[in-house]
């Protein structure tokens, strides 16, 4: 009996449920997720592709939007906005989504490039170098180089080539002795000095024969190569001789492969006071303060003057090597000596095949000398190893003894002690330029040397006096 009731009470409450018009839930199986459609706007226009690509891109869809950006771009191959999503999207991309765009581009960039659209073909490359790097046609439309097997763009060519020149010089300078630095360095200092343009000059070293460096500025007065050839040859000459005569005071082969003697010759002696400031009645003259000689190629006696002033070089690089630095004669100092010395060389003769003969006395020097020794007011040996060099420098100034008398009897003196009296004075010549090498010369140090100076005075007069 109860069982009826409550299955009657189920029914009741069953059918209540259906009054009141509710239902029972239903579950139903997952819908599936829509196919991704590649579809775009149906006007097709490079504008309507470019703005689908743009809304798939903010939903995410990367790959759809890539797709779509690539339309926009075939359409309006000038779309700078579709090349711009382009450049930044590959990283964003699967590999072979990646693969298809950058295939699709290149073919993009053929046709342009085929239907001669260089312009728009231009633009493109830059995008087809993102999936084909090494695509020569489109490096050669972007203008780039290639360098060492390596792409490089304009804008990074300029500072590849500094880049790689400062490379080869700093490789190029480590191969380089230390002379050869010397003179890389004085070509960079003079090569801009004096407001001459920098293909106006030439040089020569004329090592390793000899430590000289000649720099002579062009003009179309005369062939600057030829006559650095004839520079180079008297300077190899007069280095040779020097070597003979005074080759046991220092070591020939130390000088060519450290020592550098440059020698800066002007075009024309205007130039050379101009820019040396140089009194006019100078031939020539070697600064001490620079190690250099300067001279002038209109000069009359230029081979003379580059003898001497090649002496002072000498006497200058010699007594560097000696001493760690070079001695610099003062104003105080006796002049004798290296006046002396540097006239002595001024005397040669150049025979008919060209060899140079030197120890031949100068003609003007000779004539000066014997005309002062005969006369009242001639320096006696004592007294002209006491001038100085200020005292020569005020006497030319004055117009007292010139220069001309003073020199030429310091050219004498050097003459007499180095093939006068049979010779008997050579030796002792050389024990004083050792002495005046290591700036231990002077007036005690010649009577040290050559002794009683007044008895040596007469055999000079008397050497001159005879002499032809």
């Amino acid at each position: 009996m109860k069982t009826l009731v409550l299955g009657s009470l189920c029914i009741a409450a069953f059918a209540g449920i259906l009054a009141l018009g509710l239902r029972a839930p239903v579950i139903r199986p997952p819908e599936p997720a829509p196919e991704r459609s590649l579809r775009g706007p149906e006007d097709g226009s490079a504008t309507a592709a470019f703005e689908f690509a743009a809304a798939r891109e903010k939903a995410g869809d990367l790959a759809t939007a890539a797709e779509y950006y690539l339309r926009a771009l075939e359409l309006n191959p000038g779309s700078n906005s579709a090349k711009e999503k382009l450049f930044a999207m590959p990283e964003s991309l699967k590999a072979a989504e990646e693969a298809r765009i950058s295939s699709r581009l290149l073919a993009l960039f053929s046709r342009l490039e085929d239907e001669k659209r260089d312009l728009e073909a231009r633009s493109i490359a830059r995008l087809v170098l993102l999936g084909h790097p090494e695509n020569e046609r489109a490096h050669v439309m972007m203008g780039d180089e290639r360098i060492d097997g390596k792409w490089y763009s304009k804008d990074e060519l300029e500072l590849v080539r500094i880049s790689r020149a400062k490379l080869e010089e700093n490789e190029a300078w480590n191969r380089m002795s230390l002379r050869d630095r010397k003179v890389h360095t004085l070509r960079l200092e003079y090569d801009a000095k004096w407001e001459l343009p920098l293909h106006d000059r030439v040089w020569l070293d004329c090592a390793p024969d000899a430590p000289f460096v000649f720099c002579l500025e062009k003009s179309d007065k005369y062939n600057a190569s030829l006559s650095l050839e004839a520079f180079q040859t008297d300077a190899k000459a007069y280095f040779g001789q020097f070597c003979r005569q005074f080759g046991g005071l220092f070591s020939s082969e130390v000088l060519c492969s450290s020592a550098v003697c440059p020698i800066y010759v002007f075009s024309t002696q205007e130039r050379y006071r101009a820019c040396t400031e140089a009194p006019g009645w100078l031939g020539g003259h070697f600064d001490s303060t620079l190690g250099m000689s300067f001279l002038y190629r209109d000069s009359s006696t230029l081979t003379e003057a580059l003898f001497h002033e090649l002496t002072h070089q000498m006497f200058y690089v010699i007594s560097g090597v000696k001493n760690g630095k070079p001695l610099v004669p003062t104003a105080s100092g006796e002049c004798w000596f290296l006046e002396g010395l540097t006239t002595y060389f001024e005397g040669f003769t150049r025979e008919a095949e060209g060899r140079i003969v030197f120890g031949v006395p100068p003609g003007e020097y000779l004539a000066a000398a014997k005309k002062r020794l005969a006369g009242p007011k001639r320096y006696k040996l004592a007294e002209l190893m006491r001038v100085t060099f200020s005292q020569l420098k005020d006497d030319a100034n004055a117009g007292g003894r010139s220069a001309t008398q003073i020199t030429s009897q310091c050219w004498a003196a050097t003459f007499f002690l180095l093939i006068g009296a049979d010779g008997k004075y050579r030796d002792r010549y050389l024990d004083y330029f050792k002495l005046e090498l290591v700036g231990k010369g002077g007036h005690e140090a010649a009577v040290k040397c050559f002794g009683d100076l007044g008895a040596m005075d007469a055999e000079y007069v008397e050497f001159f006096r005879t002499l032809k």
